[in-house]
């Protein structure tokens, strides 16, 4: 192949330059005579301009090659398939991966994806269903130019439904403390002083939902809101009517109460359908909503005063639909701890159909009468020691079922529960011949660690296995999923095959009808599995 002149030229060049002057030359101390000088110095202005040609050309192709790489960028942008999209389909791309978000993870300015590029920027300014969850920054520096930059999300979401969402400051205060450092009752917590005063952050919070609630509150659909009691109780009277749910945290105190938190702010939503209560303040009076059917409470220190509240609040709430009572912590549970906490009042719910606890949460089961109920889920409960009077999510449920039959509980899901070491299976199995009309049975293990504890024990699989002589146990169970995680128990894949094997078929037995079971599920293996 042919070299171009030019490159022939600097050949060349360099040729006679390493002809004129070589590295021997300089080691040996060689002495120029005239002609040897004059020739090097020609031949340094040659290469001197030659690597002044190069430098320029060099800079040439690469501000060349940027120009192709961004062409390039330009060609590809226009060919890739998204582009072939229309907006309102993009529109509706945008609001999937949106929604997979938490409110508490949104933007209150521009969205992220309006910033990938002007199109999709222009896209996302034009559809108001973007810019329906309005998420207050946790931020402690409330100005005019915050107001503005709500008033102006609020603009673009025109007069969709919003949910709103803002975080006062929820750090546990200090408690004062009594007496100086050297004092013997210097650790005497005193109840009637304290610094337990609203901050910056819950100030921010208030001023907020003030601001976007004088805009577009009777547009609520959904709240979310925390900190300071004082940001509950320094809001005005609000007409919500369409609010469908809240979720509500008061920030823990030192200071004993004279009242208790209203939320009468709140009280003037005639289609709530659902709360969320974080149970860690010790007085508060939810307003009645009628209409109200879901509620979660969220216990803290699982104290008295916690489920009393509760109870309190229950006695209102009769036309609840399902209820849940969850312990925040489950890690620091302790059932011996629980010993008085047993409640009795015996809060008449005829239409509560699913009941959910965890923790310490099953102590609430005490003070239902549910005659309704159709699904009970429990998690992380224990059981102590082996009667029915003793503190226990079993012992409870069956007060449940002495005070008020569960005749209609169809769904029963145990998921790490917990028996005591002195406690046998019996009080279980008790408990499961109370519950004839039960359909499914879901009994899960700890995945993670080993607990001999589980009631899901090889005793349990031999209770379950229909034989001539208990032929009638649980005969509607048409479900039944058995999640052993780490507590493998020998020889538990061949008695589940005998469990199996014996509710394949349906029948009677004792003057009862026996239904076979259809679905099963288990991790010890898949082969075992139906349905």
């Amino acid at each position: 192949m042919p070299q171009e002149k030019g490159s022939r030229n600097e050949d060349s060049g360099l040729s006679r330059a390493r002809e004129l002057a070589t590295l021997d030359m300089v080691n040996s101390r060689a002495v120029l005579d005239h002609t040897q000088r004059d020739a090097i110095k020609q031949s340094t202005s040659l290469l001197r301009a030659e690597l002044a040609r190069i430098d320029a050309e060099a800079r040439r192709l690469k501000a060349l090659r940027g120009e192709l790489i961004a062409q390039l960028q330009i060609n590809e942008t226009l060919l890739i398939p998204i582009r072939m999209l229309p907006h309102d389909v993009l529109s509706d791309i945008f609001l999937e991966v949106v929604s997979r978000y938490r409110a508490v993870s949104r933007n209150l300015g521009t969205p992220a994806i309006a910033r990938v590029c002007r199109e999709w920027r222009a896209i996302v300014f034009r559809d108001p269903r973007l810019w329906t969850v309005v998420n207050v920054p946790y931020r402690d520096d409330w100005n005019e130019s915050v107001e503005a930059i709500i008033e102006a999300y609020l603009s673009r979401s025109l007069q969709l439904s919003l949910h709103v969402c803002a975080r006062g400051d929820m750090r546990d205060p200090e408690p004062y403390r009594s007496g100086s450092a050297d004092d013997d009752d210097a650790s005497v917590v005193d109840l009637t002083i304290s610094d337990d005063d609203p901050t910056l952050f819950d100030m921010f919070a208030l001023r907020a939902i003030q601001c976007i609630a004088a805009l577009s509150a009777h547009r609520w659909k959904s709240l979310c809101l925390s900190g300071h009691r004082a940001v509950f109780d320094q809001q005005t009277q609000l007409e919500l009517p369409i609010l469908d749910s809240i979720t509500i945290a008061a920030r823990s105190s030192y200071v004993i109460l004279s009242d208790a938190l209203t939320l009468s702010f709140l009280a003037h939503a005639p289609c709530l359908r659902k709360i969320v209560v974080d149970v860690r303040i010790a007085f508060y009076d939810l307003p009645k909503w009628e209409t109200l059917k879901h509620a979660t409470y969220l216990l803290r220190e699982c104290s008295r005063a916690e489920f009393n509240n509760i109870d309190d609040q229950l006695c209102s709430q009769e036309q609840l639909e399902t209820l849940a009572v969850i312990q925040q912590d489950c890690d620091t549970y302790d059932p011996v701890a629980l010993r008085g906490e047993r409640l009795f009042s015996g809060t008449f719910m005829p239409h509560l159909a699913t009941i959910t606890v965890s923790g310490a949460g099953h102590s609430i089961l005490t003070a239902l009468l549910a005659p309704a109920l159709q699904m009970l889920v429990v998690h992380d409960a224990y059981q102590d020691c082996y009667d029915e009077e003793d503190p226990g999510v079993i012992s409870f449920i069956m007060r449940m079922d002495s005070q008020c039959a569960l005749r209609s509980l169809r769904v029963l899901k145990l998921v790490r529960v917990l028996l005591d070491q002195n406690a046998g299976m019996d009080l279980v199995f008790r408990c499961l011949e109370r519950l004839p009309s039960l359909e499914s049975l879901h009994i899960e293990s700890s995945r993670h660690l080993s607990d001999a504890r589980s009631i899901l024990r090889y005793e349990l699989l031999v209770w379950l296995t229909r034989t001539a002589e208990a032929p009638a146990r649980l005969p509607n169970l048409t479900n039944l999923v058995l999640y052993f995680g780490k507590e493998r128990h020998k020889g538990a894949k061949s008695r589940l095959r005998n469990l199996l094997a014996s509710r394949e078929t349906c029948g009677s037995a004792e003057g009862v009808s026996l239904k076979a079971l259809t679905r099963f599920r288990t991790d010890i293996s898949k082969e075992l599995q139906i349905g």
